[in-house]
């Protein structure tokens, strides 16, 4: 019999605390909520267009070396549903 963990949601973001979370906190909510972050499913690739995106569009700074971080946490806790 195996259990799968059960990740921990920060209370104030909605957000899964997970590595990386503090750089999606520090970097994404300042604009978004965390329930517009959890609702977007995106793979690797859309991520990083969305990234870019609000970058030529909506005046967002270079995330610089956090940008990989923050696409990986976001892939992991909410890419592409599974089911």
């Amino acid at each position: 019999m195996s259990f799968k963990a059960v990740a921990e949601v920060d209370a104030s973001t909605g957000l899964v605390n997970a590595p990386g979370f503090e750089f999606v906190k520090s970097q994404c909510r300042i604009c978004h909520s965390g329930s517009l972050i959890v609702s977007q499913r995106l793979g690797e690739k859309d991520w990083v267009r969305m990234i870019r995106w609000m970058q030529e569009e909506q005046g967002l700074w270079s995330l610089g070396d956090l940008e990989e971080p923050i696409v990986r946490y976001l892939t992991k806790h909410y890419g592409i549903s599974k089911n």
